[in-house]
């Protein structure tokens, strides 16, 4: 993060740098809210003879964002996301995620995004099969 948990400055780790030094030739630099990318960067990784590392660079929704994190992701999760209920086939893979802004309703087998939860990452837009899950309007 390049900061201690002290919130002091240090140093930080190149992570890429690293692994080369280790001796790895094939390294694979993704964003994680992209599964599609996701996707292709494992089908690639399991494709090498060798080892190979896959390094997922996106911010830690869950913490504060810092100046350095702002300047090099610009879009860092502006948007938020809802379920449209009449089109929720109640299938439940958008809460699969993990993400705790999605619940799920029993009594009316729909999900449902959280506005004040979500951070905008769009994972649950990329799995919904049934294309249910929109970005709000502003």
């Amino acid at each position: 993060t390049g900061y201690t948990l002290q919130l002091e400055p240090t140093d930080i780790v190149d992570i890429e740098t690293l692994v080369r030094a280790c001796g790895i030739k094939h390294v694979i630099k993704v964003n994680p809210n992209d599964m599609g990318k996701m996707r292709d960067a494992f089908k690639k990784a399991m494709s090498f003879s060798e080892p190979s590392v896959i390094i997922t660079r996106w911010p830690c929704a869950l913490k504060k964002f810092s100046k350095e994190d702002k300047q090099e992701f610009k879009n860092l999760f502006t948007e938020k996301y809802r379920v449209d209920g009449e089109m929720c086939i109640g299938c439940k893979q958008c809460t699969r995620t993990g993400c705790p802004a999605i619940s799920f309703s029993n009594k009316y087998k729909v999900s449902k995004i959280s506005k004040d939860q979500c951070v905008g990452c769009g994972v649950c837009q990329q799995v919904c099969p049934a294309q249910a899950i929109g970005k709000v309007e502003r």
